[in-house]
């Protein structure tokens, strides 16, 4: 008789307080009050034990079936816990930890842990859907409720130079900041042309950071305006309005879409200024962080007097080669010289005349590096792909895994992902890193690979490494047709 309850139009079932009247559901206040309590302890400390971790992470997926979006910020904490197998082990919270753990905080302080209702099923009615298109070197805009609800920028300085998937992704956030409170308890449909910020949108996750950020700013403004979002991509050519708009075509916009408003919604300066500072500081950020990888990559290391080596470096100017011959007693080995015309200049004071320098220039516009090819293309910009002095061979090479031998299928189809990754970290363009794949699934499947496998492979290679190809702008679709078929 204890869980008998008379009729009422509030109940507290599994955990969660349902409210009939309001049409609401919401966590109970202890509850509530459970999870701030937790959120402020694990703030102050920097290590806390599997199992306190666990215990958090357990509350926060709870508190995730009212909190609809809270999803996005529980990533990195699991994460915490993987390979980790003693309950008293202790785990370091790292920046990013703190950041997901302070957005709880703040948006359970201010929302109480409410969730009207949402419908059940996903309306395409037009007022619910937005649609964003960004033009590469030109602006971006975005279209709302019925298409008379827009606008269009053109792209800040310091944003001109980040690849398409932040540009795409952009104008979806300042959207949801400008009209959010507009969209309260509603379920909204993202339209986009761009299938990789699509999945980025639907999956609520990247490891490009600039774009991890900007979605944790658009989850977070769903949250505090309880938005139950989700992305579809659509064909270019539906999305003309959008598209026309980016590129400051008012004119021909009107004509395709003549409901459309007049004139533009204003966006207010400061949250525009502010939303690209943000992007233009966590790009600042990347590059530093790039920087400081490639520096200790290519450091020097501490060699005691008269020990000789072989080098590899970097260099701008031939200087500070000299201080590095005067410190140590070293050969530096394989050195690349940026737009320095002078080098040769001093080449008898790095090296000495017993060893042959050999100039291993391509042309004025290219020149490889280690395994990379760099390049200048007509409007100046460097491109890389991959170099393999294999290719220059005039025999065939015995590489890669036999199917028919004895080692196990899985490492095997293992070593598909790895060269794709490696493919794609060396191609700034899609059709050098589709000629190298392309080569390579023709090797693979001349050795007894199983197509369908390979293209399975492929698929859990454009999921998990998504940042490395999301640049290309090509969907997955196109991608397997032009590796496997």
């Amino acid at each position: 008789m204890e869980k008998t309850q008379v009729p009422t139009t509030k109940l507290t079932i599994y955990g969660i307080e349902v409210d009939s009247e309001i049409m609401q559901s919401r966590l109970p206040v202890e509850k509530v009050q459970k999870i701030q309590h937790k959120l402020r302890e694990f703030l102050l400390r920097k290590k806390v034990t599997l199992r306190e971790l666990q215990s958090l992470v357990g509350l926060l997926n709870f508190a995730c079936s009212v909190v609809v979006p809270g999803r996005a910020f529980l990533r990195w904490l699991i994460n915490l816990t993987c390979g980790i197998n003693y309950p008293f082990h202790f785990i370091r919270l790292s920046k990013e930890v703190k950041e997901d753990l302070f957005m709880w905080q703040r948006f359970i302080e201010n929302f109480n842990g409410k969730c009207v209702f949402l419908p059940m099923e996903w309306s395409p009615s037009s007022h619910l859907t937005l649609f964003t298109d960004a033009s590469g070197a030109i602006g971006f805009a975005a279209v709302l409720q019925d298409q008379k609800i827009w606008f269009a920028h053109k792209w800040a300085i310091n944003l001109m130079d980040y690849q398409i998937a932040i540009k795409e992704l952009f104008p979806i956030v300042l959207a949801l900041e400008i009209r959010g409170d507009h969209l309260s308890n509603k379920r909204i449909l993202f339209r986009s042309d761009n299938k990789a910020v699509v999945d980025v949108l639907n999956s609520q996750t990247s490891r490009d950071t600039i774009i991890l950020k900007l979605i944790r700013r658009l989850v977070l403004v769903a949250l505090k305006y309880n938005i139950h979002f989700r992305a579809r991509h659509i064909a270019g050519k539906e999305n003309t309005v959008a598209d026309l708009l980016s590129r400051f075509k008012f004119q021909e916009a009107l004509v395709v879409a003549p409901n459309l408003a007049r004139s533009q919604t204003t966006v207010p300066a400061s949250l525009l200024v502010a939303l690209q500072y943000f992007v233009g500081l966590m790009g600042q950020v990347c590059l530093r962080r790039q920087k400081h990888i490639v520096l200790k990559t290519l450091k020097v290391a501490q060699m005691e007097k008269g020990y000789s080596t072989h080098q590899r470096y970097i260099c701008v100017n031939p200087k500070c080669l000299l201080r590095l011959k005067d410190r140590f007693s070293i050969y530096i080995d394989d050195v690349l010289f940026i737009n320095n015309q002078k080098f040769a200049d001093y080449l008898s004071s790095i090296h000495p005349s017993e060893l042959e320098v050999k100039e291993t220039t391509e042309t004025n516009n290219s020149a490889s590096y280690f395994d990379i090819m760099l390049s200048y293309d007509t409007d100046g910009h460097m491109n890389t792909s991959l170099y393999d002095k294999r290719d220059d061979f005039n025999f065939s090479i015995t590489n890669f895994p036999f199917l028919s031998s004895n080692i196990s299928s899985s490492p095997a189809y293992g070593v598909f992902i790895s060269q794709l990754i490696r493919y794609a970290t060396a191609s700034t363009k899609y059709t050098d890193f589709v000629l190298r794949a392309r080569r390579l699934s023709v090797k693979l499947l001349s050795q007894g690979y199983v197509c369908d496998r390979l293209t399975s492979s492929l698929r859990k290679f454009y999921g998990r490494y998504m940042e490395l190809v999301i640049h290309y702008d090509v969907p997955l679709s196109r991608m397997v047709d032009n590796i496997l078929l």
